[in-house]
């Protein structure tokens, strides 16, 4: 990877029928044809976009890496890594996009999801910022009742977090 640059993820038209939701998950790959590292990514969503999130795998894998992640009800979003760390990403990378589009009107429409990664050149001296993703799928809680949970999750000297993404 020499040069910065840009690369792009269109997901839609996404039918969005009225009074209901449209929620999935897609493939999608960018053409880069070598390892790029990413600095910033940027989210634009036509439609009232609830959530989504982008991931390292496939369609139908039962486990997936998070790499980026929308916050909840925004049409417009970017997250630039600190100066010094990327996200590095391998040639012709596959990712999951996750959906969520809501519609409280009486009218359909279609929603649109635009992912653009921005890239530095690859050199020395510069942080690979890793992922991980903790959840719990085996949570439990019927209607009209209380839960509660206690957990502890213990993190390695000199982590650093660059950032947490929400659900999806």
């Amino acid at each position: 990877g020499g040069e910065p640059g840009v690369y792009q993820i269109r997901v839609g038209p996404i039918p969005v029928p009225a009074a209901d939701e449209a929620q999935a998950d897609v493939t999608a790959r960018i053409e880069n044809p070598a390892e790029i590292w990413v600095r910033r990514y940027e989210l634009s969503a036509e439609g009232a976009l609830h959530h989504t999130r982008l991931d390292i795998g496939r369609a139908g894998l039962d486990f997936t890496i998070p790499v980026f992640a929308s916050s909840t009800g925004i049409t417009e979003e970017a997250f630039d890594f600190p100066a010094g760390s990327v996200v590095p990403l391998g040639p012709r990378q596959q990712f999951l996009v996750a959906y969520h589009f809501v519609n409280v009107d009486d009218v359909p429409y279609d929603g649109e999801l635009t992912v653009t990664l921005r890239t530095v050149p690859i050199q020395p001296g510069i942080a690979q910022a890793g992922l991980w993703m903790i959840q719990n799928k085996f949570v439990d809680v019927p209607p009209n009742s209380e839960v509660s949970l206690d957990t502890a999750c213990t993190f390695p000297d000199g982590l650093r977090i660059l950032t947490m993404m929400p659900h999806t």
